[in-house]
Parts: C-alpha cells; sequence; structure tokens
C-alpha cells in the first residue's frame, strides 16, 4: 500500500470527524454550484457578444486576422 505521502496527502495529515467532514462536503457542493453557475453566465455572455458580432465594433472587421484582442492579460504571453 502507498505511503500518504506517495498518495499525494502529505505526512501527518489525521483524517477529520465526522462534523468537519459534513461541513467540508456541502463546501465542495456549494462550490462547484458556484462554478457551474459561473460557466453558465460566461457561455451566455460570450453567446450574447458573438451574436452582437462584437469584433465588428471593436474594429476587427469580418476577416481572419492574426491580430489578437487585447482582452486583459488571458491572451498575453509572458517574454523574458
Amino acid at each position: 500500500m502507498a505511503s500518504s505521502d506517495e498518495q499525494g496527502q502529505g505526512a501527518g495529515l489525521e483524517p477529520v470527524g465526522r462534523v468537519h467532514a459534513v461541513r467540508l462536503t456541502e463546501q465542495l457542493r456549494a462550490a462547484i454550484g458556484e462554478a457551474r453557475r459561473a460557466a453558465v453566465v460566461l457561455a451566455q455572455r460570450v453567446r450574447d457578444a458573438h451574436r452582437a458580432r462584437v469584433w465588428v465594433a471593436l474594429g476587427y472587421g469580418g476577416g481572419v486576422s492574426t491580430r489578437r484582442p487585447s482582452w486583459g492579460s488571458a491572451g498575453r504571453r509572458r517574454t523574458g
């Protein structure tokens, strides 16, 4: 059997009690629900932006371009 270190749990971690385990599980379920809702909102906004052809209003035209829109740091590559 693999040690707790090999399983990615770290050394010296003790199992939690039932009450704490239930609380942690509820927190995980809530976080998963929030992530799902955020994904739905993101998908709706992307769909709305696409339907509105926002790239035209931003000056990117209708053709294929190698220029990337500057939507924050998400699409930027770090150099150096």
